[in-house]
């Protein structure tokens, strides 16, 4: 495993333009080799580039290709994968441009590219790796178009350049019209770049002019004739940019193409100048004076023109623009907001008043468009500081406005429709303050001391409540035009992209502004309630239901939302998904779909999602029962909550002991298990104490299913502790049965997701439960073995018979093997039951950020006993059915579509087929599973492992195993919190499986094993043998009702 983020094998160098051998990749990865090997690869490549240097192609394409042959060798040894990947990817970059440019073998050069894409892909730990792998995806699809353009396999329909045009066009966020003429372009460039051939490139460059003509018939003279002329002069051919651009100005001149604005024809005089300026400098250094100072003559010509051209646009408008400009980022880095909008209102009056404002159209949307901000930020300024100020408000309405019709584009109309909407969202916040700070100022001892007098006083109150709550303010509208135009955008949208993912991010900032406009609302109406003792009347309680109903759509349409496109009925197409689109535009549609949820998982289920908002100061509790009622209440926000829980889980995964954590001290002494127990019990305080009505109606059988925001992914729910209730009661788990998912809707999408498995048949006879661990990691690993995982799975065999469970023990759990049967029933069209993976989980770095499972090393010798243990992965050759190849085929395809951004959503689209992982890989993450391009049809996956619900946390939930799964279409992952001791969760594991046995389902038959756990007690002193640490680390997340099949019950 390496230890850290590996260099690239290659960079992008910004001067070149292109991507260069990484020499400081390089060395890095070389002292990683057997020294036989490196010393081979440092031989060959030297020489290889040393060919380049003299032109020596063919030596030079015979040199990488041993580079090559040294990085197969590789494959069995224990060197990295990262390190294997990235000098592969150094081998083989410049062999490929030999392939290409020099030996016009095209196949070869998109198999080379290809297999660098497969290397680079899951290395994308930077930005840089990013910006390689973009790059080597545009070189895959020139090559590819320039192999399907070519005569020899224009017949061949498997290679056609349609597909690189489509695929670039994607890449780039091109139309396909516009992308095929700069795939030409850039054929002439690299083809100018790597041989030198001016032949080739203006072949090029006039396909590229046929193409464009082609696709534009009715595109006027100037936009094609300006980008020719630019090409010309990216291949150094002046004479002909020169010719273009004389015709394109003669054209001007004439008017025929009278709709240029004065900046357009500013830009050929400029490129005009440059070319002359540049052919009189060769004409010098070829000897020929006349015809150098002649060129130099037409370039005064052609600076005159244009410094006349600019003339017109204002003589000194751009000038005092730019100066006022970064006197506005002096003042605005300052905070001085008010002198920051003065110099852009100057900037916008200079602008309107030169003789040509419109060719500074678009410096003038920037400029209303911070107006606008800087006046939101100084009302609240003045809000801030008790002197509300209106006049700011009414200028940010008044410049966002301009902005907004000044708009064209869908998505620049949606984000000036939000900033409106987010500006009246402060200014109702503003006057909603003072019924908020009354009702504080009443609340407490006053409010009992002087009750009669105030409670008049607080009636007269409601009255301007009531009559405040009823009017309309232009929020929600502003608000609802952003979210149908961002949703419209979203679901028309052909493909995934990183554009895609930022809509999606701006999608999800509406729908929290919605959220906190209901929830400000209802909270306002409740406080009154309570100040005036008297209860809500008819009306009132149907506005409070409305608003709490529809708070809660709006947080729901908010959560998990990459993650729903990844689970939605049509997974090739998620953007295409109606369900999705219709609770995103339909209140009814969306509340139907919402209500009827908590149902799937059986009588009295309570559903509980968490929310909070940092400009409230306060956190709310959504609580929606089976009967479709949505209550909500609120406490206070806490304080260093996220210290409090680092705390918690840096002890349970020490074991509860006294040993001091690396966290450090908690009022002036080591955190130890006092201080657990306190924050187990301010945790309960806080986000189960305000709903204790709603659950002190609960049976503990009946479902308590929990909705953790972002902050509290890492709260043991289980363990949480309630010191008022009587011993047997105290902590959670033993009033409730409880689970966890990201959202209603991703539970109500597994309930869809069993429905599916259903209606195929379990397997009925081996492989209806497949049980890994012990794996294998060699006696000289760091990794310490596993061996109680190995008894867990001993157990699963002897309670449902050998017959039922195939075991991956030792030298056999690898992740070859443990996809090869999870792929076996995709391929056979049955249903397994569980699929139980005891194995060390990682989280901690940044390969593993959003988990992973770490797996038997191919070729480690296995541990004592498992020594005679037979072969059990095998798949029986009667059940062979000739498709189990396609893990093995997967490992060498490319999905073209993966360029989905990952930075805040993680991967957005559903399962992927172009998982890269080998016979010889020893570690699965949460990736592969994403992209093994086959879905599990698994009831159940039990993770056996540590931290395996930890993960990288994003606004679209956390990302790791559990999600992993899910995405892979398994409705029920049972996961851990922390670290788990290996002996103890072997007793919890044999609990869970012998009440899953007895006809529980998950989530009750976990409950149960964690209470057998909890009333073993020592006979010496009557303390519980198992603490926190070891009963209470796993919860059901996903569905909790799935049982296994009949036939694997009790009969």
């Amino acid at each position: 495993m390496e230890d850290r983020p590996s260099p690239a094998g290659c960079c992008y160098d910004d001067e070149k333009l292109q991507l260069v051998q990484s020499e400081h990749g390089l060395q890095y990865h070389l002292q990683k080799l057997p020294p036989q090997l490196g010393e081979a690869f440092r031989r060959h490549g030297e020489c290889g580039q040393g060919a380049i240097d003299m032109g020596d192609w063919e030596t030079a394409r015979r040199e990488f290709e041993c580079c090559r042959n040294v990085v197969k060798e590789l494959i069995a040894t224990d060197v990295g994968k990262a390190t294997q990947d990235w000098l592969l990817v150094w081998a083989s970059l410049p062999l490929a441009d030999l392939y290409h440019f020099h030996d016009k073998r095209l196949k070869e050069a998109c198999e080379i590219q290809k297999e660098m894409l497969n290397c680079v892909m899951s290395l994308q730990d930077s930005d840089e790796h990013y910006m390689v792998f973009h790059t080597i995806a545009i070189f895959y699809y020139i090559s590819l178009y320039e192999w399907g353009h070519s005569a020899s396999c224009s017949s061949n329909p498997a290679v056609r350049k349609d597909p690189a045009v489509e695929k670039y066009a994607m890449l780039e966020d091109f139309d396909e019209k516009e992308a095929e003429p700069h795939i030409c372009y850039l054929l002439a460039i690299e083809h100018f770049r790597h041989s030198g051939s001016l032949e080739v490139a203006l072949d090029w460059i006039k396909e590229a002019k046929r193409v464009w003509e082609e696709n534009f018939p009715d595109r006027k003279n100037y936009d094609y004739a300006l980008w020719e002329a630019s090409k010309y002069i990216a291949v150094r051919r002046y004479e002909e940019a020169e010719i273009k651009l004389t015709d394109l100005i003669g054209s001007m001149e004439s008017d025929q193409d009278p709709g240029l604005d004065i900046m357009e024809r500013i830009q050929p005089y400029g490129l005009l100048k440059d070319c002359y300026e540049e052919l009189s400098r060769r004409a010098r250094a070829d000897g020929n004076t006349k015809r150098a100072e002649a060129y130099a003559a037409s370039a005064v010509s052609a600076g005159i023109e244009e410094s006349k051209l600019l003339d017109q646009v204002e003589d000194d408008t751009v000038q005092k623009v730019e100066e006022l400009i970064k006197e506005r980022l002096q003042h605005e880095g300052n905070q001085d907001y008010q002198k920051a909008a003065v110099c852009l209102e100057k900037c916008v009056d200079l602008i309107q008043r030169c003789d040509h404002p419109e060719e500074l159209k678009i410096s003038i949307k920037l400029c209303y468009d911070q107006l606008g901000s800087l006046y939101r930020n100084l009302y609240q300024q003045s809000a801030t500081h008790n002197s509300v100020d209106h006049e700011f408000f009414s200028c940010a309405v008044h410049y966002y406005e301009e902005y907004l019709k000044l708009m064209v584009s869908p998505l620049d109309v949606a984000d000036a429709n939000y900033k409106l909407a987010r500006l009246y969202g402060i200014l109702d916040r503003v006057q909603i303050l003072p019924f908020d700070t009354y009702a504080e100022s009443l609340e407490g001892p006053s409010l009992a001391e002087h009750f009669h007098e105030l409670q008049l006083s607080a009636s007269n109150h409601r009255l301007e409540v009531d009559s405040y709550l009823a009017k309309d303010t232009p929020v929600l509208d502003y608000g609802k035009k952003a979210a149908l135009i961002y949703a419209d955008i979203l679901y028309t949208m052909t493909e995934n992209s990183e554009s895609w993912t930022r809509v999606l991010e701006f999608h999800k900032n509406v729908y929290t502004l919605l959220q906190e406009y209901n929830v400000r609302r209802y909270v306002i109406l409740e406080r009154n309630r309570i100040l005036t003792c008297k209860p809500l009347d008819h009306d009132h309680k149907e506005t409070a239901n409305r608003w709490m109903r529809q708070a809660l759509l709006w947080a729901e349409r908010e959560r998990t939302r990459a993650l729903l496109y990844q689970l939605g009925p049509n997974k090739l197409s998620p953007l295409a998904s109606k369900e999705l689109w219709d609770f995103d535009i339909d209140d009814h549609v969306a509340w139907e779909a919402l209500k009827c949820t908590p149902a799937v998982c059986g009588d009295g289920t309570v559903f509980v999602e968490y929310s909070n908002f940092t400009r409230m100061n306060r956190w709310f509790v959504y609580v929606l029962t089976q009967d479709g009622t949505v209550d909500m209440t609120w406490t206070e926000e806490p304080v260093d909550i996220q210290k409090k829980l680092e705390n918690l889980r840096t002890h349970l995964c020490y074991g509860c002991s006294e040993m001091p954590p690396d966290s450090g001290e908690v009022d002036g002494h080591w955190y130890d298990n006092r201080d657990m127990q306190k924050d187990l019990e301010y945790l309960h305080d806080l986000l189960i104490s305000p709903i204790a009505e709603t659950l002190s109606k609960m049976e503990p059988e009946h479902k308590l299913i929990f909705a953790p925001n972002e902050l509290l992914t890492n709260v043991p729910f289980a363990a949480l502790r309630d010191c008022k209730q009587p011993a047997g009661q105290r902590y959670l788990i033993e009033r409730h049965t409880i689970s966890v998912t990201p959202s209603i809707r991703v539970l109500k999408n597994c309930s869809e997701r069993l429905k599916d498995l259903q209606k195929l048949s379990h397997k009925p006879s081996r492989g209806a439960i497949v049980a890994l661990g012990d794996p294998a990691y060699g006696h000289n690993s760091e990794t310490h073995r596993l061996e109680w995982s190995g008894q867990e799975v001993q157990f699963i065999e002897s309670l449902f018979g050998e017959a039922q469970v195939v075991k991956l023990l030792g030298p056999d759990a690898t992740p070859h093997n443990l996809l090869k049967w999870a792929e076996f029933p995709s391929e056979n069209q049955f249903t397994q039951a569980v699929f139980h993976i005891g194995a060390h989980g990682k989280v901690d770095s940044k390969e593993f950020r959003k988990g992973g499972l770490l797996l038997a090393r191919p070729g480690a010798k296995p541990y004592g006993p498992h020594k005679e243990v037979e072969k059990t992965c095998a798949i029986p050759e009667s059940e062979k059915d000739g498709n189990l190849a396609k893990v093995e085929k997967n490992s060498t395809q490319i999905n073209e579509d993966s360029q989905a951004t990952r930075r805040s959503f993680g991967e957005v689209g559903g399962v992927r087929g172009n998982l890269s992982l080998g016979k010889r890989a020893a570690n699965l993450k949460s990736d592969d599973i994403v992209r093994c391009g086959f879905q599990w049809n698994i009831d159940m996956v039990v993770l056996s492992a540590c931290d395996t619900l930890r993960g990288e946390i994003t606004s679209d939930s956390v990302l790791n195993l559990p999600r992993a799964f899910l995405t892979a279409g398994v409705p029920c992952i049972v996961a851990s919190q922390w670290q788990v001791p290996d002996a103890s969760t072997f007793v919890l594991m044999q609990g869970f499986y012998t009440h899953l046995r007895r006809g529980k389902d998950a989530a009750s038959a976990l409950r149960a094993s964690m209470l057998q756990m909890l009333q073993i007690l020592n006979p010496d002193d009557q303390q519980q043998v198992y603490k926190v640490h070891q009963w209470a680390p796993f919860l059901v997340c996903g569905l909790p009702t799935i049982c296994l099949p009949p036939h694997l019950q009790d009969p």
